[in-house]
């Protein structure tokens, strides 16, 4: 799989993952699921990193299909990062963890806070990546 793909959807399919798979009542497995999916959302952002060439001013890990034809008009789902985005992905992916961390005390609709955190990384990195 791609791997601005799989950066995008990663916080998503972990957010769904966690509200279909783990109980509320479990609040430690919450929390750690919650930050493991966030620190391989990091790492994957530090791997993109590691393959980027800052020489190259054009886009990279370039990502470009149909998606949506329809009579008058068609849709692609395109991504790719260039430097300013790719800093922006290392951020993004980067503060959710503090993120997560300091808010390890929440108890009231933990399970509802999480997936919410998860879901905003995901619009994050999606504006980042289109």
């Amino acid at each position: 799989m791609p791997l601005l793909t799989l950066q995008l959807w990663l916080p998503a399919v972990g957010a769904l993952l966690i509200g279909v798979l783990v109980p509320r009542q479990a609040t430690r497995a919450l929390k750690w699921s919650a930050l493991g999916i966030a620190l391989l959302a990091l790492a994957l952002s530090v791997a993109i990193w590691a393959g980027f060439d800052a020489s190259n001013p054009t886009f990279q890990f370039e990502e470009n299909r149909p998606w949506i034809r329809a009579l008058s008009f068609s849709m692609n789902y395109h991504l790719a990062v260039d430097g300013i985005s790719l800093l922006l992905v290392a951020l993004t992916t980067f503060l959710m963890v503090p993120a997560l961390l300091g808010s390890w005390n929440i108890e009231e609709r933990l399970k509802e806070f999480l997936i919410t955190m998860l879901v905003l990384e995901t619009g994050m990195l999606g504006v980042f990546l289109a």
